[in-house]
């Protein structure tokens, strides 16, 4: 490590002993107003102890320019009132310190091309929620061979020239999220070979980006891939990726059901699934293959009715779930949820299912017993049968589904199959009477019988 960076680390450390706070450190003037301040924070990027200058919600339409000598790491100029960037405004020092620069919620539509090149060691740029409809010329970037984390989502970008990241050469997350690129990603091999973004990417956000689908070839060079969100898309299935992949977000397609061969990532750990509204069903063994998946989150689906009980295939401590804690299932259109995931709820640390229409018969008793668990409680409720609805499924009472507790009640079949065998008898017992009585064939009464001349009991053989 160079004697400066030795020098700095050991005065940080005497302002954190000395002022057990870095609130009042201040930066000096920058621009025209002296109210940015100066923080001492930690950089999860460079892992070190970091100075920050924060000039945000100061009505900025400048490039802030410090005046004094601190050595800023940092800057953060979001929410301000700044339309366009230009080189001018630039001070050779503070450019050449800064390594994370943010802009976002801005008025930004015009980038002057020479602009990035005053930041040669910026390892973090922050450009969301702008103006910004293009990114020109190709070399805009090109003096950013540090930068690691790029944001451009929520702007108006539709045009990107070929090349434009190729001199990223050690970016590993860009979000692109929230900009009409679907001319430009209708190439199968758009992010690769026209964009050209580094092969080793880690993170990739194309939320809303308006592609309605994704060739396998997209995906090719990115080995490395761990975050994926493709939220709000017009997509009708599952994209491909690398299995490295640990965080997938597909919430806002068009998806209509999930199976075994959809989801492939034995990595995966966090799945969110939000606001589908064609999905329908989760079919048998669709998560199959995420064996150490940590959150699910399936939520806001209102024709999701049917969620498999072996969804996750057989449920024991030797297979899955491993790692699973934290489940999602909160407003769609379930009505049951097999028991046995009964198994996975005890090794859950939370659980919501509210805002499901229950149908509160034996099959959802035992969520009573996942009360410690449950989130949102109150709103876990009965929507069938109807002397039941608004009922709390985890307050219901023997009392309230008494078939359910043949040990007290009696099964209701079973009552039911008596009361039948005992009208049947009855029914029976009044048929002989009436036949008995009434009927010619059984009518002859005791005593009526004449007995024949012939007969051994006849007077008329009796013997003197």
């Amino acid at each position: 490590m160079p004697q400066y960076s030795l020098v700095r680390v050991a005065l940080l450390i005497i302002y954190f002993l000395t002022s057990g706070t870095s609130e009042n450190l201040r930066c000096g003037s920058l621009g025209t107003k002296d109210t940015c301040r100066c923080v001492v924070k930690f950089d999860e990027v460079t892992s070190m102890a970091i100075v920050e200058a924060q000039c945000q919600y100061l009505e900025l339409q400048e490039f802030p320019t410090p005046v004094s000598e601190e050595v800023i790491n940092s800057l953060d100029v979001s929410h301000n009132d700044l339309e366009q960037l230009e080189a001018a405004d630039v001070s050779k020092s503070l450019g050449s310190s800064l390594i994370s620069l943010s802009f976002c919620h801005n008025s930004i539509s015009d980038i002057e091309n020479v602009f990035f090149d005053s930041f040669p060691n910026l390892i973090k740029l922050d450009l969301s929620h702008n103006y910004l409809q293009t990114l020109e010329p190709k070399e805009l970037f090109d003096k950013l061979e540090k930068l690691q984390d790029l944001d451009l989502s929520y702007n108006e970008i539709d045009v990107l020239p070929d090349g434009i990241f190729a001199s990223l050469k050690n970016l590993r997350k860009i979000d692109l999220s929230y900009n009409p690129l679907y001319q430009i990603l209708q190439d199968p091999t758009a992010l690769t070979n026209k964009l050209q973004i580094n092969e080793n990417l880690k993170y990739l956000g194309l939320d809303n980006v308006g592609i309605t689908k994704i060739h396998a070839k997209c995906w090719n060079h990115f080995k490395a891939l761990e975050h994926l969100s493709i939220a709000d898309n017009p997509l009708d299935e599952v994209p491909q990726t690398s299995d490295t992949l640990e965080y997938l977000d597909i919430s806002g397609t068009n998806i209509t059901n999930l199976h075994e061969n959809d989801l492939k990532y034995p990595n995966l750990k966090t799945l969110k699934m939000s606001r589908m509204e064609n999905l329908t069903s989760v079919s048998a063994y669709a998560f199959y293959n995420l064996g150490i998946l940590e959150e699910l989150i399936l939520t806001d689906s209102s024709s999701l009715s049917e969620f498999s009980g072996v969804a996750f295939g057989g449920l024991d401590r030797h297979t899955f779930p491993r790692k699973f804690k934290k489940f999602d299932l909160a407003r769609n259109r379930l009505s049951s949820l097999n028991e046995t995931y009964k198994f996975i709820f005890q090794e859950l640390d939370t659980a919501d299912i509210s805002l499901n229409p229950w149908s509160c018969d034996c099959g959802v008793l035992w969520m009573k017993e996942m009360d410690a668990i449950m989130m949102r409680k109150s709103d876990i409720r009965c929507s069938s049968p109807n002397d039941m609805i608004n009922k709390m499924v985890v307050e219901l009472e023997p009392k309230d589904v008494p078939n359910c507790y043949p040990g007290i009640y009696g099964k209701k079949s079973h009552q039911t199959a008596l009361l039948i065998l005992l009208m049947v008898v009855f029914v029976l017992i009044v048929v002989i009477i009436y036949l008995c009585l009434y009927s010619p064939s059984w009518s002859i009464k005791i005593g009526s019988t004449k007995m024949s001349p012939d007969s051994p009991y006849s007077i008329n053989n009796e013997q003197i």
